[in-house]
């Protein structure tokens, strides 16, 4: 059950869920900006 509520509560500090988070921090790794020009 504290699976589930983990997964499916956001985060009260920033308002994501730990999907999210992982994603926002791959790409910060990747070096992926949302304002980096080509």
């Amino acid at each position: 059950m504290s699976v589930i509520v983990g997964r499916a509560l956001p985060d009260v500090r920033d308002g994501l869920k730990p999907v999210h988070r992982r994603v926002l921090y791959a790409m910060n790794v990747l070096g992926n900006d949302w304002n980096k020009s080509l």
